[in-house]
């Protein structure tokens, strides 16, 4: 939750919400900020620099999507409907809505894992997601940073801005 999102729910919250609950949404978003400024885990970038032309188990960025834009932690643009038989193994995973994007690694740290909703990314930090799976379609993506194995970050992208283009 952002800043200003905790503001607006304060603000518009009914008499008889309980203050300590308030309180404690304030503290734990005081902490996350404060944890996201001298971590250097958290220094991850998620941008749009892929190549349209760049080919993603045989699909190019173009093909999976109109450029998208990455504005903090929310992810703008349009993502085209498509035939995807290269992407998985699984028939559910095959046709659908796609978003690519970059991640690269925190500045200055060496060796950190990257995951998005679970999938670790590899040495070219680009990560291909599917957005409709079984008629589900996910608000966000989740990027755990982990460094030894115990030193961890997380951010949560918001996909809930991208368009879906059908057919």
């Amino acid at each position: 939750m952002r800043f200003m999102e905790v503001i607006d729910y304060v603000m518009n919250t009914p008499q008889n919400t309980n203050p300590a609950v308030l309180s404690t949404i304030l503290h734990d978003l005081i902490e996350t900020e404060i944890a996201k400024s001298t971590n250097p885990l958290y220094k991850v970038t998620v941008s749009d620099d892929i190549d349209a032309d760049e080919d993603l188990f045989g699909k190019t960025v173009s093909d999976i999507q109109s450029p998208i834009q990455v504005v903090e932690d929310v992810i703008y643009g349009q993502s085209k409907e498509i035939d995807y038989p290269n992407f998985s193994s699984k028939p559910n995973e095959k046709h659908g809505h796609y978003i690519a994007f970059h991640v690269s690694q925190p500045e200055n740290i060496t060796g950190a894992t990257i995951k998005v909703n679970g999938v670790t990314l590899d040495s070219d930090g680009i990560i291909v997601l599917i957005l409709d799976r079984d008629g589900m379609k996910p608000k966000a993506a989740k990027i755990e940073i982990t460094k030894d194995g115990y030193d961890k970050a997380e951010i949560v992208l918001d996909l809930s801005r991208i368009e879906f283009l059908y057919n």
